[in-house]
């Protein structure tokens, strides 16, 4: 071994020197360093885990409120919807019932109108009875002045019913 040594130019003696000068290198940095940079590296790896871990509660956080959001969101469509089916049907309950007052309104009207006719009907057949009484009076009062023959009866008869046509044509009876 001592030929390949010399071969690269390499004295053994030098090497033990430099290899125990090295480790007295290394243990003196260990001694003085090794600690503190141990404890900066454990400190610098306490403080990633950290991060990380408030990272990872931060993303679970902002997952939770996502979710609750799109909860709220959907219970507010739902009321939305809810409400708007219950205007819809309010509304729709409210035009019935005002067409229902309409249709009732409009049923007193026209009951009112056919009884308004009906009176009127009836007043105008009472007048028109009470004219053919008048007339029948005054063709009874007519008829006893005068002495009646066959001739002269139908010809009274015929004008009264000339009188009550007359009077028919003046006021129609609907």
């Amino acid at each position: 071994m001592g030929d390949v040594f010399k071969q690269l130019g390499i004295e053994w003696q030098q090497l033990v020197v430099n290899a125990v000068g090295f480790l007295v290198l290394v243990l003196l940095l260990w001694r003085l360093f090794w600690r503190r940079v141990s404890d900066f590296f454990a400190q610098r790896r306490e403080e990633i885990r950290a991060n990380l871990e408030e990272a990872e509660r931060t993303r679970d956080g902002m997952r939770q409120q996502e979710r609750e959001l799109a909860d709220r969101l959907a219970q507010i469509e739902t009321e939305a919807r809810d409400a708007i089916a219950k205007a819809t049907e309010e509304a729709h309950a409210a035009r019935n019932k005002i067409l229902a007052e309409a249709r009732e309104q409009a049923q007193q009207v026209l009951s009112r109108a056919r009884e308004e006719i009906g009176l009127e009907k009836d007043k105008a057949l009472a007048e028109i009875r009470d004219q053919v009484t008048d007339l029948a009076t005054l063709m009874a009062e007519t008829a006893l002045r005068q002495t009646l023959d066959e001739e002269r009866h139908r010809a009274l008869m015929d004008e009264l019913f000339e009188d009550i046509e007359e009077l028919q044509k003046r006021q129609p009876l609907s």
